[in-house]
């Protein structure tokens, strides 16, 4: 039997000194993370608080603000006529006139309803703009009784958001 000789392998001194290394490592990692301290978890666990030497700071109550959310508007399509007549007395019925071809004058059957507060607003479509002539006609009430005041003539808005302000006075 012929026996071989055995060859020296490098890596045997290299894997002993890293096993070394690392348990030096463990070994001195736990000494590290304790600080200054000496002692033990359990030491510092049980450690008396030491009193603080600052003056007491006031505690700040959180306010609740409420901020509203925005409130989406969304752009006027149209425009408006509005009528005004200041001190009028409270009742009186309105009625928008056209004027046709010939001049004669014939009511607009949406545009009727009572004068509030000295003032009627009608909204106007895109198709109606830049039409005229038309006027306000004011009367006693909704059975056209007196007629008590007749405005100057008027064209309607010319783009979206326009508002047409129409003033006319009582008839004395």
């Amino acid at each position: 039997m012929t026996t071989q000789p055995i060859k020296k392998s490098r890596l045997g001194p290299i894997v002993v000194i890293g096993i070394a290394g690392l348990l030096l490592l463990v070994a001195l990692l736990p000494s590290q993370t304790q600080g200054a301290s000496a002692g033990t978890a359990n030491e510092f666990v049980n450690a008396p608080a030491q009193q603080s030497t600052l003056p007491p700071r006031p505690t700040a109550v959180p306010t609740v603000t409420v901020t509203p959310l925005p409130v989406y508007v969304p752009p006027m399509v149209g425009g408006s006529i509005e009528l005004r007549i200041p001190s009028a007395p409270a009742g009186l019925w309105t009625v928008v006139q056209w004027q046709d071809g010939l001049g004669g004058w014939h009511d607009v059957e949406g545009w009727q309803g009572t004068l509030v507060d000295g003032w009627q607003i009608w909204w106007v479509a895109r198709r109606d703009f830049r039409k005229g002539p038309f006027r306000w006609i004011v009367y006693q009430d909704p059975t056209k009784g007196a007629l008590l005041a007749v405005s100057q003539s008027f064209s309607l808005p010319t783009s979206d958001g326009d508002l047409v302000r129409v003033a006319a006075s009582l008839k004395p």
